[in-house]
């Protein structure tokens, strides 16, 4: 009986030390989201370029013009950058939800195939993100997720996680394998 106890109290530690951890993954995310956003919000304070959207043409001037400066303002971004703190623990969110939600990986990738249009770019950090091929993400991926602050967006792009500054049209990060499938050919 004792060591029933002392094994469940260690079970128990051990559970707690790996929802901190879990946790403290979580927390570095959104500290690089943070920082990411107040860039943002820095460079559009000092855009030349007004913003109406209602006009196709002021909007692309504006996602151009955001998107150049956000350039200019993370020269070295890489992958990794944002996602690299919670990168494990995305993918386990990632891979847990599907199963309990019985959706298959590769039949999502099936699904999104189909929503995209041949010859799209594939993202690069740091690059302006096509629109053509970036698929929503399904609604039980984003309750695992942390939520974004509204200049961004998840987007699943084959097997990958790419974060997307919407207002600059820009691929902000890339997590690599973060559905666990062989991609399709």
């Amino acid at each position: 009986m004792r060591i029933a106890g002392m094994l469940l109290g260690v079970a128990g530690a051990l559970l707690v030390n790996a929802g901190a951890a879990h946790g403290q993954a979580v927390e570095g995310f959104g500290a690089a989201v943070g920082h990411y956003v107040a860039l943002h919000r820095e460079a559009e304070r000092h855009l030349g370029v007004q913003l109406d959207r209602g006009d196709a043409e002021s909007v692309l001037a504006y996602s151009a013009a955001l998107r150049e400066a956000m350039g200019r303002v993370r020269p070295a971004a890489r992958e990794g950058d944002v996602f690299a703190p919670a990168a494990v623990e995305f993918r386990r969110r990632i891979r847990l939800t599907l199963r309990r939600s019985a959706i298959e990986a590769r039949d999502l990738l099936v699904a999104m195939r189909h929503d995209e249009e041949p010859g799209a770019p594939p993202p690069v950090v740091n690059q302006a993100f096509s629109w053509a091929l970036g698929n929503l993400i399904p609604a039980v991926v984003l309750e695992v997720l942390p939520a974004l602050p509204d200049e961004l967006q998840y987007r699943f792009v084959g097997t990958s996680l790419v974060l997307v500054d919407i207002d600059a049209g820009l691929v902000v990060d890339i997590l690599r394998n973060a559905l666990e499938v062989e991609p399709l050919e």
